[in-house]
C-alpha cells in the first residue's frame, strides 16, 4: 500500500517547483499533513521528489507566501493552518481589479442576506441583536456624514454576518464589504439616500427581534434592491 505521507517523483513535463507545491498542498488538503507537522528536510524532499534542492527551495518559498507552511530557522519547515486574513486579502485583491464586479457583489449579497435575515429572526442571540441595535443608533448619528455613515453601514453588515456564526462567511464577506464601502460612501451623498437606507435597516432589525422571518427576508431584498439601483446610477 502506498504511503500517503511520502512524496512521488516529479514529472519533467511541469515546472518542477510548481509540481512540488501541488504535492504538498494536496497532502495538506487531504489531511495527510496536519498543522504543526514538520516537512521532510530539504535534502529528503529532493530525494523523494527526484528534483533539485533549488526546486524544493522555490516550492517552500511559494508555500510560505500562500500561508501554508512556516519556515523556522534552525528547526525546519512546518505546516500551518490557512490563515483567514491571507484568504481575505487575496479575495480583496481580485475584487479590486475590476470595477464591474461591484454589481456582482450586490448579486452575491442578494443570494445570501435574505436567508441570513430569515434564520436570525428564528434564532438570533441576544448579544448579536444588541450589537445590531447599537449600530442602528450610531447610523442615526451619522446621517449627515456620507463617508462615516457608509463605514457604519459596512460594520452593521459585518455584525449581521457575524451573527450567522459562520467563519467562512465572515472570511468571504470582509473584503466584499471593504470594497462596497468605498462605493457606498459616494452613493450616500445623494440627498435622502442615507435616510431611506437607515429606515430599512431599522425595520429589518425590528423584524428580526420580533421573530418575523418572512418580513426580515423581504426587507433585506428591498434594501439590497435600492443599493443596487444606487450602484447602477453611480456607474
Amino acid at each position: 500500500m502506498d504511503d500517503p505521507t511520502r512524496f512521488s517523483p516529479v514529472s519533467e513535463r511541469t515546472r518542477l517547483y510548481q509540481a512540488v507545491v501541488s504535492q504538498v498542498t494536496e497532502r495538506i488538503l487531504a489531511d495527510h499533513l496536519q498543522p504543526g507537522d514538520r516537512l521532510p528536510s530539504e535534502r529528503d524532499l529532493s530525494l523523494q521528489l527526484g528534483v533539485s534542492r533549488t526546486a524544493v527551495r522555490e516550492a517552500i518559498r511559494a508555500l510560505e507566501e500562500k500561508g501554508l507552511v512556516e519556515v523556522r530557522q534552525g528547526s525546519g519547515t512546518f505546516v500551518r493552518s490557512p490563515a483567514p486574513d491571507s484568504v481575505s486579502a487575496s479575495l480583496a485583491l481580485y475584487l479590486h481589479t475590476n470595477v464591474a464586479r461591484y454589481l456582482q457583489l450586490m448579486d452575491l449579497r442578494s443570494i445570501l442576506e435574505p436567508e441570513i435575515a430569515s434564520r436570525l429572526a428564528q434564532s438570533v442571540e441576544p448579544e448579536d441583536l444588541a450589537r445590531l441595535q447599537g449600530r442602528i443608533l450610531r447610523m442615526h448619528q451619522l446621517l449627515d456624514s456620507p463617508k462615516e455613515y457608509a463605514a457604519e453601514d459596512a460594520a452593521f453588515h459585518m455584525d449581521f454576518y457575524r451573527a450567522a456564526n459562520n467563519e467562512v462567511l465572515l472570511m468571504i464577506m470582509q473584503p466584499v464589504m471593504d470594497l462596497l464601502e468605498e462605493a457606498m460612501s459616494v452613493s450616500f451623498r445623494e440627498p435622502g439616500s442615507s435616510e431611506s437606507s437607515l429606515t430599512l435597516h431599522e425595520k429589518m432589525v425590528e423584524q428580526i427581534a420580533a421573530g418575523d422571518a418572512a418580513g426580515a427576508r423581504a426587507t433585506v431584498k428591498q434594501l439590497l434592491a435600492r443599493g443596487e439601483m444606487r450602484m447602477r446610477h453611480r456607474n
